[in-house]
């Protein structure tokens, strides 16, 4: 088997190509260091994608936001994502739509309620480190209530600070055990 080292990209393609064809199953999740892939992100995401792995992998630490939000946005609608992903900075700004049915981002400070409405096809979000506010939860069950996340059957935020349960649950009739 010919293996070419000059071009990791290639030499990874033909190593994962032969492996199916030894074991007869394609692999079962796709794996992404963005600090290793430095300026490189862009190619690794679409060489990730060419492969539509079922659940993808995310990690790196010191990751410029640009970057950070443009792999997100990027990499392929797959069963699931788990972010591992910590940014340089968290800027205020607008995602796309995210079309995966379990989405974990580990360092989720940036999230916002209209974020989590991009997550359309979302049957599980999870997002630590969250800077949710007890407002912000009571704005995103409101939009729940109001047909947001038609998919969705479980979330977590795993918030950073507490937050005011009168203010997160005002105008709410059922209890956090509840919902």
């Amino acid at each position: 088997m010919p293996f070419y080292l000059s071009d990791y990209f290639l030499g990874a393609r033909t190593l994962y190509k032969e492996l199916v064809e030894i074991f007869s199953v394609p692999a079962e999740r796709g794996y992404l260091n963005l600090e290793l892939a430095g300026n490189d992100y862009r190619p690794a995401v679409d060489f990730l994608n060419e492969f539509g792995f079922p659940f993808v992998i995310a990690e790196g630490e010191d990751v410029d936001f640009e970057a950070y939000v443009w792999t997100l946005e990027h990499i392929s609608p797959a069963e699931g994502v788990n972010y591992e992903v910590e940014p340089i900075e968290y800027l205020d700004r607008g995602m796309s739509a995210l079309e995966h049915q379990t989405i974990r981002i580990l360092h989720g400070f940036w999230v916002k309620p209209q974020h989590l409405e991009l997550m359309l096809s979302a049957e599980s979000i999870q997002i630590e480190d969250s800077s949710f506010t007890g407002a912000d939860i009571n704005e995103f069950l409101h939009r729940l209530k109001g047909g947001s996340n038609p998919n969705l059957k479980e979330a977590q935020m795993l918030l950073c600070e507490t937050y005011d349960e009168e203010e997160a649950l005002d105008g709410r009739t059922t209890r956090c055990n509840q919902i």
